[in-house]
């Protein structure tokens, strides 16, 4: 049987119950890691779980401090030392400055910022105690490089971006790794191709073959396994 590098790893995952994050929850399975798939919606992160087998559903709202202490605290409880955490869940609002809400502004920025922090928040204290864990936030292209109509979004990934750097920087003493994964638009291989550098044009048959959901899990892998290889060996 092939070794599996987070085998009975924790991995917490939320927004997983569609797109990015189920394909982070699949990636982090596949790897043997034991994965809690939380979402604001149960009923799709239970799809998640019923997809890739092996997983907890978790219903969890990341704007609510409560929320996420209450969810780490079961984690730790029922399952075990959360190891692995995957600061996925997101929101946009496309629109050019002028037509936008503050409503839209705050809803942007208390999922995508306020939630991260949240949730890290909620789950680093016994990480620090243990000195073990990787973090990984979800940023974006956006987060690097201006994106219009994408005001809100774009500024909120731009403050994923550097709460991961400061993060890196806090809990370094820790021994406790973390990252900002920043995609693109992502429409098949051909998008985490390019977030990688590569040229997608000679992975075509492959693209054709394998579909979108495993070019997030690539981009996963590439961001995990270092983690893991520093911070859980």
């Amino acid at each position: 049987m092939q070794n599996r590098r987070l085998e009975n790893r924790v991995a917490l995952i939320t927004g997983a119950g569609s797109g990015i994050g189920r394909a982070i929850a699949r990636a982090l399975a596949d790897e043997g890691a034991i994965v809690v798939v939380t979402d604001a919606d149960l009923n799709r992160a239970r799809e998640t779980c019923t997809e890739i087998g092996g997983s907890r559903a978790m219903q969890l709202d990341v704007t609510s401090l409560e929320s996420a202490r209450s969810i780490a605290n079961q984690i730790e409880r029922e399952i075990g030392p959360i190891e692995i955490l995957a600061n996925n869940a997101g929101v946009s609002t496309m629109a050019p400055i002028w037509d936008l809400t503050e409503r839209d502004w705050d809803f942007n920025f208390d999922v995508n910022v306020k939630g991260v922090f949240l949730v890290t928040q909620a789950v680093i204290p016994a990480m620090m105690e243990r000195k073990r864990g990787s973090i990984i936030n979800t940023a974006s292209m956006a987060g690097l490089f201006p994106s219009p109509k994408m005001a809100p979004y774009s500024m909120s990934k731009y403050g994923v971006v550097g709460m991961s750097e400061c993060l890196a920087l806090e809990l370094q003493d820790h021994n406790i790794g973390v990252t900002a994964l920043c995609l693109h638009l992502i429409h098949g291989f051909q998008s985490a191709f390019q977030t990688l550098g590569l040229t997608h044009k000679k992975y075509t048959p492959l693209i054709n073959a394998l579909g979108w959901i495993y070019s997030i899990a690539i981009c996963a892998g590439f961001a995990i396994m270092p983690l893991y290889h520093y911070f859980l060996r």
